[in-house]
């Protein structure tokens, strides 16, 4: 069962970096779209 949990928690600590580094590329791609504009 701790292996379980503990695979469970690293699943969500990978998800939290992606959704993170995911936001932060779409905030640039429309700062950018509105600097062209």
């Amino acid at each position: 069962m701790q292996l379980i949990a503990a695979a469970v928690l690293m699943g969500l600590a990978a998800a939290a970096i992606a959704w993170a580094e995911t936001g932060r590329t779409l905030r640039h791609l429309t700062r950018h779209r509105d600097g062209d504009q």
